[in-house]
């Protein structure tokens, strides 16, 4: 599969062009230098083929990013894999180069014709004759663009297909069908970056112990025991009034995003942070969502020198079952590996339970003995009939009014679990009047 990257200079337009390209937002895009840390990378299937493109981190001079450590060590990381893509599109701006990139065009010309020239902000033919001068840099293949405006784009996207044709296999243009859309989320700084590398094998997200290092969702297409997995690297999720930084709000928006996206998730969570209100709505999320969740605790090599700690931890736990559903834990260490696919596992089986498909005259005869139950009788509820919201696990229950106590919906949604086999996915209920057929 040909590796494309997009390479250049903070804030000349490589996100923007990196969206044109794949046609949707993915790579976050603002006004500012360094937004992009990670490696964002959008399996496209262009042509006859399917191509990974990759926008990297904005380049700079080391002596220009003292006071940023995060850009810093993402611009270490992005230069020193260069070799590994079979394309490198490197976007300059109309408006002239700078010192580094006087520089940096030296190192690139002796990559041969892997590096192809591409001129940003080129809006009209007046703008294409003054970035002529770019000719001089000596590349061979040089694209006048505007990403913004998708001027070019086109071209460019036509040129890269011609070039990869005769390599590129023939193979569809989705996932392969036993793909399973995985995420991980949790609150910054917990761990989640260590974990994806873990689980790819690769040192693709940027790891740091400042928190909100991720920024963009990444994403890798991996195998594991003979099936696919698209696993998603998010950002860290903050209480939203906590987050005063735009940048910071886009990326929490994009891993709200890919919790929908998803077919189970998997919550990281730091057991020296412990299960505080944030932790809670994620969880709350995930149930809203009606996602399947794996938790897994992050650290476990250090808890096992504080068994006091897991013993608590332990039984937060066995509390947050019964309040949201009985969700599985496992004990993790994302930093050496220790049980680490174990949520991986996990998640595979969660997917098939949770693909099971209920007819409706199993449901009725399911519901028919749940209603029939004296906790519902002596309270006066009547209820008449259930049907199934698809594809999420969210039942509408209809009957002599709008609204029941919580112990009711507590007991018709714990024994839909139980009979249903689904004890571990997580499962809404909504109540509604049969004859005004008025929500809760």
């Amino acid at each position: 599969m040909p590796q494309i990257a997009i390479i250049g200079r903070q804030n000349v337009g490589k996100s923007t062009l990196f969206n044109a390209l794949i046609g949707q937002r993915k790579s976050i895009v603002y006004d500012r230098p360094g937004v992009t840390r990670d490696l964002v990378t959008a399996h496209v299937p262009w042509g006859e083929g399917r191509w990974t493109l990759t926008d990297f981190p904005g380049f700079e001079e080391a002596s220009a990013l003292t006071d940023d450590e995060l850009s810093r060590m993402a611009v270490e990381k992005a230069m020193q894999c260069l070799e590994d893509y079979h394309l490198l599109v490197w976007v300059v701006a109309r408006e002239g180069l700078s010192p580094f990139e006087e520089k940096l065009a030296q190192r690139l010309r002796t990559m041969g014709d892997k590096v192809w020239l591409a001129v940003n902000r080129v809006d009209d033919s007046v703008h294409e004759a003054e970035a002529a001068e770019m000719y001089r840099l000596g590349f061979g293949d040089v694209f006048f663009i505007s990403a913004l405006n998708r001027r070019g784009i086109k071209q460019l996207r036509e040129s890269i297909c011609a070039r990869f044709k005769a390599k590129a296999p023939a193979v569809l243009h989705t996932l392969p069908p036993d793909t399973l859309k995985l995420a991980i989320i949790g609150k910054p700084n917990s761990g989640k970056s260590t974990l994806f590398n873990r689980l790819t094998q690769k040192e693709k997200a940027l790891v740091s112990d400042i928190a909100g290092t991720t920024r963009d969702t990444i994403e890798d297409l991996f195998s594991f025991q003979g099936k696919h997995v698209l696993l998603t690297d998010t950002a860290g999720m903050r209480r939203r009034r906590s987050i005063d930084d735009l940048v910071e709000k886009f990326s929490v928006e994009r891993a709200l995003g890919a919790v929908k996206e998803s077919e189970v998730v998997i919550m990281l969570v730091d057991p020296y942070e412990g299960f505080d209100k944030q932790n809670k709505n994620i969880l709350q999320l995930a149930l809203d969502e009606t996602k399947p969740l794996v938790m897994a605790i992050n650290k476990s090599d250090l808890l096992q020198k504080d068994p006091e700690r897991r013993n608590r931890l332990e039984q937060q736990i066995k509390f947050l079952q019964k309040q949201f559903w009985s969700f599985p834990v496992f004990f993790i260490s994302a930093l050496d590996g220790k049980r680490s696919i174990k949520p991986l596992e996990e998640a595979f089986k969660l997917k098939e339970i949770a693909e099971k498909k209920v007819g409706t005259p199993e449901l009725n005869r399911i519901f028919d003995n749940i209603k029939q139950n004296p906790i519902i009788e002596t309270q006066r509820v009547k209820i008449h009939y259930i049907t199934q919201a698809f594809p999420k696990r969210h039942f509408i229950v209809f009957g002599n009014r709008s609204t029941v106590t919580p112990s009711i919906e507590r007991y018709i949604r714990n024994q839909l679990q139980k009979r249903l086999g689904w004890e571990k996915l997580p499962v809404t209920i909504e109540i509604r009047d049969k004859i005004t057929h008025k929500k809760e």
